[in-house]
């Protein structure tokens, strides 16, 4: 026997789909969430929180942090888009679970 959908089931599939969709797409606040843990693998890897942290601290803009992180990639840091963009969101807004990681005084 073949299953039909109804509307009254389509208007509950939608936003499910729409919030699957919107977490796999990398945006809201799934993304954000990334950032501690993409400093640590990823910026930390190669240089000590208490190098990133200053220059977070000095309000750094995001042209600064797109730039150093697409040198970083040049240099062979192996970065998604998505991860660049996180990154660059989180260290040009100073986001609090990002300068959470640097030591006092940072």
């Amino acid at each position: 026997m073949l299953q039909t959908t109804t509307p009254s089931s389509l208007r509950r599939l939608v936003p499910a789909a729409l919030f699957v969709l919107a977490t796999l797409a990398g945006t809201g606040v799934g993304a954000e969430q990334d950032c501690p843990n993409l400093l640590r693998a990823q910026c930390a890897s190669c240089h000590a929180l208490n190098y990133i942290c200053p220059k977070m601290a000095e309000g750094r803009g995001s042209l600064y942090w797109k730039r150093t992180i697409s040198d970083m990639v040049d240099e062979g840091a192996v970065l998604t888009g998505r991860e660049q963009a996180v990154l660059v969101r989180c260290l040009s807004s100073r986001d609090a679970r990002a300068r959470a990681l640097c030591p006092a005084g940072n």
